[in-house]
Order: structure tokens, then sequence, then C-alpha cells
């Protein structure tokens, strides 16, 4: 089913979710955790955020009919933090 065309959905109205899984750079420490969670989640298209500051991952859980992950990542880059340049092996 094509889901770009909102008249071959089942209910036209329903959010359709996206998620995607983001490395960030310098979160190391519960602060660091705050004030990301803080700046990503001001974004009401955010519907879920797991952050795991052990392996720098952010998962983000976004309904894509009020966002989308270009005006996730400058939420991101706001806040102070950005992805790494290169990902860890």
């Amino acid at each position: 089913m094509d889901i770009t065309n909102v008249a071959n959905l089942a209910n036209p109205d329903a959010a359709i979710l996206e998620t995607k899984n983001i490395a960030i750079e310098g979160m190391t420490d519960d602060e660091c955790v705050r004030k990301i969670e803080k700046a990503l989640n001001e974004n009401p298209g955010i519907k879920e955020l797991r952050l795991d500051r052990r392996s720098g991952m952010a998962s983000i859980t976004f309904d894509t009919r009020q966002t989308d992950f270009p005006e996730i990542h400058d939420a991101l880059l706001k806040s102070g933090y950005r992805p790494p340049r290169t990902l860890p092996e």
C-alpha cells in the first residue's frame, strides 16, 4: 500500500509513525540526557523518545504528519548536541 497518498489509507486521520535511531555526541551524564529530552520533546510530533547515554544513541518515534527528521535534527543541534562525524565501529 502506498502510504504517501492519504486516499489509500484506511483511516486518513491516523498518525503515520516512523522511528529513527541517531547517535548523539557528548551525551555523557544525566544533565545531558535531560537537556536533549527537553529540546526534542518540545516538538509535538515526537511520540516516543528513548535515550541511551551509555551507547550515545537515541531512538525517536515521530508522527510524519506533524514533523520530519530534519526538524528533529535541528532541535538536537539547537540543544548544543550533534551526531558524531563518524560512527564508532
